[in-house]
Formats: C-alpha cells, structure tokens, sequence
C-alpha cells in the first residue's frame, strides 16, 4: 500500500510538528530529512560491496511495514555532487 501525503505552504517549524505526530500515531517511521547534505552524502539505492561478498543498506533500505516521510522542507539552493544527482534520478 502507498500513500502520498503533502504539505505545502506550511509555516516554518509545523513540518516537525506533523512529522512529531505521525511518528507518535505509528512508531514504524523512517523519516530522511531531503537536505543537501542527506542528498550528497550516500547513496540511497542499496550497493553491493564486492569485497565482502555482501549488500549494503541504503537510506531507502526499511522493513516492511515501515513508513517513510521525506522531509523536503530542509531543501536549500546549493550543488549536488554525482551522488545527489543519483539520489534525485
């Protein structure tokens, strides 16, 4: 099951309100928070390390039942690294 839930045109702050909420109403949360520095920093696609013959976890790597809440309120102008581009494609 999927649900798409967005809020636009929110006060500064009510985002963590909401986001406080949820995590309350249902503890299974993941919340990524879509900053520059999130997006930059690893990937969100699992990858394989070949070395130790084993699959990294990645950001988007949560258990069934899980829900997840991107954040898109700490976006900020600024570059992304190929990483980031990665991430948004």
């Amino acid at each position: 099951m999927s649900v798409n839930f967005n809020i636009k045109n929110c006060e500064p702050g009510s985002s963590t309100r909401i986001i406080d909420a949820i995590s309350r109403l249902y503890p299974k949360t993941r919340i990524l928070p879509m900053s520059l520095k999130t997006l930059n920093s690893k990937p969100f696609i699992p990858i394989k390390n070949y070395e130790k013959e084993q699959l990294e976890h990645s950001e988007l790597s949560i258990p069934d039942g899980f829900i997840l809440i991107l954040d898109e309120t700490q976006l900020s102008a600024g570059k992304l690294t190929e990483i980031g581009t990665a991430n948004l494609g």
